[in-house]
C-alpha cells in the first residue's frame, strides 16, 4: 500500500497522460500479482453468472435468445441474485404454437421483456427454501406457530407500469369528489405501481397446510398436480436446481404467462363476454390521495423538473384494491390470495333489470345507496382463494355469506396475481336482498331508516336465517314532517359520509350518538312473528323490550303512546301497514312514528299493595330488589289483590310458609302473556323444594286473551282474561343507560296454592 502511494504522489506533477500511463502500468502491475497468487485465484466451485449458466445449457437456448433481445443477459449478469424459472425449448416451441408465432422474433418487444422478467423471481431461492418459508420466516416445526410453509408466493422482477385512469372531478364548496369513469372524464390520474407482481408456488407441504386438494389445483391450471414435485404457477419444475455464482436455476415444462391481477383480468374479458359493468361498480367507490413519496423520487424530481404526480387509488370499503399487487404488507402477499368471481355484463344487466329496478323506484344502478353497491360488489369477493373445494361446498363471501356458485355458470378460471378469478355468467344475489332490510336498499322513500340502520350497524344483524323478524320500518315522509330524523351529509357526493340529528322546536338540533341510534333501531324490530289471532300480542324486540300490538285498532306501541316530532309531547297513534314481499326470515310494516317505552321497575310496581308488605314481612324485599334487576333474569307475576290475600289470611302465615305461598306466584325466566304464544306446560316458580335444590312447578296454558292456571288433574282452577291495566303489565330494568323488560305482571283475584 505505502508503495501505490509513493508511486501516486510522484505523479501529481505529470500530464494527465503521462497519469492515465502510469495508473494503467499500476494495475496491470497489481494485477500480475493477484493472478500469480493463488489465495486470489476463481475457485474451481464457481460456475459463472446467472445468464452465463443459463446460456450454457443446451435446452435453454431459445429464452437465452429472449434475454438476449431484451438486454436481461447482461442485467443478471452484472448484479443481483435471482431465482431463474426457465422455460426448456420444447415449453417455448409450445407457447409459439399456441399463439400462432413463427418464432421468437415474431414475440413483440414489450411481451418479451414481460415473460423474461416474470420467469426471473428476485433472490436465490433454492429447492429447500422455495418449500419452507412463512412471513414470520424460515419454517420450525418444533414451533407451532410457525410451522407450516404457507409463503407460497415470491416476487418476480415484472413490474406494471404505473397506470393513468380516466376521472370525473365534481365540487361542491371544499367537497372534491374524483372518481373512476368509462366516459365524461373531465381529467386524468396516474396511479403509482405499488409492486412488482408475485408468481404462486405449490408444493405437497404448502398444500397440505392449506388442505388443498390436487384437484383444486388443477381446477385453475388445467393439469394434475403429481406428488413430490414442484410447480411454478402452471408450470412444474423437472430435473435438478442448477447452481450460478448469483442464483439457481429451474427448467419448467411450460411458459408462464404474466398472471393479471382482478383488474386486469376484468379489462381482458374472455372470449367474447366482458366484465366491465361489474369493474364500473367497483370504480364507482375509488378516492385517490397524492403520493409525494413515488412523486419526487422520480427522476429530475430532485432537479426541480416538473414530474408527473402520482396518487394512489383505493376502494373503502370493498375487500381488497382490484388493481394491487401487494396484499397488506410483502409477509401477507407471500401468504395471501383474495378470491373474485365476475359476472358478464349481459349477467350484471340481467340483474340490474330483474332485481334492481323491479321495484319502479331506481331506474340506474349509479343512484342505489353506496352500502348495497359494495355489499353487491363484496358478495363476490373472499380472503380466501376460491377453489373447486369452495365452489362445490360454498365459500364465506366478504359480506359474511355463505354463498355458492352454479358450476355450470363458470365460462372463465383463471389464477390471477392478486385473486383467484372466476367469470361467470349468473351474479350471485346479496342474501341481504332476500332479507326483511332487502327493500330498503331499493326503495329511496326508505333511505333515512337505511341510513340509520347502516350507523347502528344492524344491517348485517338482518340477514340472519335463524330468526324471524317482525321489522316496523318508517318512511322518509314521516321524517319530513314530524323531523325526528335527519341526514346531514358531511359529503355530498358520498352517502357514507353522514351523520343523523333531530329538530326539536324551540330548541334547536340534537345530533344523535351511534348508541341513540341503535336503541331507536333495535326497539323497531320484534324477533318474533305477529300471529293475529288475539286482541294484544307482545313481540320481543332485539333489545329485549316489548311491542304491543294492537290486532284490533291495528296500531302498536312501545307500552308508552307515542309522540310527534324528537321528545314531543303531541300524542299520535302508531298505526302498522303489512308492505308486500318474500322474505326469507320474517315480514316487514311501515308504521308512522317512533315507539317510546316505559321505565317503571318491577318493585315500584308492587309497592303499596298487599303482595309487597308481605314480601317485606317475609325478609325478602331486599334479595327482590338485587333480582329483579338482574340483567339475565325475567319474571311473569300473578299479583293477588288485597281481598283474595285476605281471603285465605295469608297475613298470618310466617317463615319458609309465608315464603313459599309468596314464590309461589313468581315463574322464574318466563314472560307469559295473554297471547298464545307460550306452551302449555309447567312452568318452574322460584318457589324451592325443601327436599332438594329443584323447584316449584305452577301448570299454566296460555291461550290466546286468557291464561288459565291448573291444578295437578289438568282442571282450571283460575282463569285470567286479557284486561286493559290489569293483566300484560309490563315491567324494566335500566342496564348502560338501555332499557329492557323485565317483568310481566298479571292482577288476579285469587291466590295460587302449591
Amino acid at each position: 500500500m505505502k508503495h501505490i502511494i509513493i508511486k501516486i504522489r510522484i505523479v501529481e506533477k505529470l500530464s494527465l497522460s503521462a497519469i492515465v500511463i502510469v495508473l494503467l502500468l499500476i494495475t496491470t502491475s497489481c494485477q500480475d500479482q493477484f493472478e500469480q497468487n493463488e489465495k486470489y485465484q476463481r475457485p474451481d466451485w464457481l460456475v459463472g453468472k446467472l445468464f452465463t449458466q443459463i446460456e450454457a445449457q443446451e435446452n435453454f437456448a431459445l429464452f437465452a435468445q429472449c434475454m438476449r433481445d431484451v438486454g436481461y443477459d447482461s442485467i443478471v449478469n452484472k448484479s443481483g441474485s435471482y431465482a431463474a424459472f426457465v422455460p426448456t425449448d420444447d415449453a417455448i416451441q409450445e407457447f409459439l404454437k399456441e399463439n400462432m408465432y413463427s418464432s421468437i422474433s415474431d414475440i413483440p418487444l414489450e411481451e418479451k421483456e414481460r415473460l423474461v422478467k416474470f420467469h426471473l423471481v428476485q433472490m436465490p431461492w433454492n429447492i429447500n427454501q422455495l418449500q419452507g418459508l412463512s412471513s414470520r420466516g424460515w419454517t420450525n416445526e418444533n414451533d407451532i406457530s410457525n410451522n407450516q410453509p404457507l409463503a407460497f408466493k415470491r416476487q418476480t422482477l415484472l413490474r406494471n407500469e404505473n397506470k393513468s385512469y380516466p376521472v370525473r372531478v365534481q365540487r361542491q364548496g371544499n367537497d372534491i369528489v374524483e372518481t373512476i369513469v368509462p366516459s365524461g372524464a373531465t381529467t386524468q390520474k396516474t396511479v403509482h405501481s405499488n409492486s412488482r407482481k408475485y408468481v404462486p408456488f405449490f408444493y405437497d407441504s404448502y398444500l397440505d397446510a392449506v388442505n388443498m386438494s390436487a384437484n383444486d389445483y388443477s381446477f385453475y391450471f388445467e393439469r394434475p398436480y403429481e406428488y413430490g414435485n414442484i410447480y411454478f404457477a402452471g408450470a412444474k419444475v423437472i430435473g435438478e436446481e442448477i447452481f450460478s455464482d448469483n442464483g439457481f436455476i429451474y427448467a419448467v415444462d411450460r411458459v408462464v404467462e404474466p398472471l393479471g391481477n382482478a383488474e386486469e383480468l376484468m379489462e381482458r374479458g374472455f372470449e367474447n363476454e366482458t366484465y366491465l359493468a361489474f369493474k364500473d361498480l367497483i370504480n364507482q367507490g375509488s378516492t385517490f390521495t397524492f403520493n409525494a413519496e413515488a412523486t419526487y423520487s422520480q427522476s429530475g424530481a430532485s432537479a426541480g423538473i416538473d414530474v408527473e404526480e402520482l396518487f394512489n387509488l383505493h376502494y373503502p370499503g370493498i375487500l381488497f384494491d382490484m388493481h394491487q399487487e401487494l396484499i397488506g404488507n410483502e409477509g401477507a402477499t407471500m401468504e395471501g390470495q383474495f378470491g373474485i368471481v365476475v359476472p358478464t355484463d349481459e349477467a350484471f344487466n340481467e340483474f340490474v333489470e330483474e332485481v334492481i329496478k323491479s321495484s319502479g323506484k331506481i331506474t340506474r344502478i349509479e343512484d342505489i345507496p353506496v352500502n348495497l353497491k359494495r355489499m353487491i360488489i363484496n358478495t363476490h369477493m373472499s380472503s380466501h382463494p376460491i377453489y373447486e373445494s369452495e365452489v362445490n361446498n360454498g365459500f364465506y363471501n366478504a359480506v359474511g355469506d355463505l354463498v355458492e356458485i352454479d358450476p355450470s355458470s363458470i365460462i372463465q378460471k383463471e389464477f390471477g396475481s392478486n385473486a383467484t378469478f372466476i367469470g361467470v355468467n349468473k351474479m350471485l344475489i346479496p342474501k341481504a336482498l332476500s332479507s326483511v332490510s332487502g327493500f330498503l336498499y331499493l326503495d329511496p322513500d326508505y333511505l333515512t331508516y337505511l341510513m340509520a340502520l347502516q350507523f347502528a350497524d344492524l344491517l348485517e344483524a338482518l340477514k340472519d336465517e335463524d330468526s324471524y323478524f317482525s321489522f316496523f320500518v318508517i318512511p322518509n315522509r314521516v321524517f319530513i314532517a314530524d323531523h325526528s330524523m335527519e341526514i346531514r351529509w358531511n359529503n355530498p357526493f358520498r352517502q357514507d359520509a353522514f351523520s343523523i340529528r333531530a329538530h326539536i322546536p324551540g330548541i334547536g338540533q340534537h345530533t344523535y350518538t351511534r348508541n341513540e341510534v341503535a336503541d331507536l333501531m333495535f326497539s323497531q324490530i320484534g324477533i318474533e312473528p305477529l300471529i293475529g289471532k288475539a286482541n294484544k300480542e307482545f313481540i320481543e324486540t332485539l333489545n329485549g323490550k316489548h311491542i304491543i300490538v294492537d290486532n284490533v285498532h291495528k296500531t302498536i306501541t312501545g307500552g308508552v303512546p307515542s309522540a310527534f316530532g324528537y321528545e314531543g309531547d303531541s300524542i299520535i297513534d302508531v298505526h302498522f301497514t303489512p308492505l308486500e314481499g318474500n322474505y326469507y326470515n320474517g315480514d316487514v310494516y311501515e308504521i308512522n312514528s317512533w315507539l317510546r317505552f316505559p321505565g317503571q321497575a318491577l318493585l315500584t310496581r308492587l309497592y303499596g299493595t298487599k303482595y309487597f308488605d308481605l314480601l317485606n314481612k317475609a325478609g325478602l324485599a331486599t334479595e327482590f330488589q338485587l333480582r329483579f334487576t338482574h340483567p339475565a333474569e325475567r319474571y311473569t307475576i300473578f299479583l293477588p289483590s288485597e281481598n283474595a290475600l285476605n281471603a285465605v289470611q295469608a297475613d298470618t302465615l310466617t317463615g319458609d310458609n309465608l315464603k313459599h305461598f309468596l314464590l309461589s306466584h313468581i315463574i322464574k325466566n318466563e314472560l307469559i302473556f295473554t297471547d298464545g304464544r307460550k306452551n302449555e306446560g309447567a312452568y318452574n316458580t322460584i318457589s324451592r323444594k325443601q327436599e332438594g335444590t329443584g323447584f316449584h312447578k305452577l301448570l299454566i296454558r296460555p291461550s290466546f286473551d286468557n291464561i288459565s292456571i291448573l291444578d295437578t288433574k289438568g282442571e282450571v282452577i283460575i282463569d285470567i282474561p286479557e284486561e286493559q291495566g290489569k293483566t300484560n303489565i309490563i315491567t324494566t330494568r335500566t342496564l348502560n343507560g338501555m332499557i329492557s323488560t323485565s317483568a310481566v305482571i298479571h292482577r288476579i283475584d285469587s291466590v295460587i296454592i302449591l
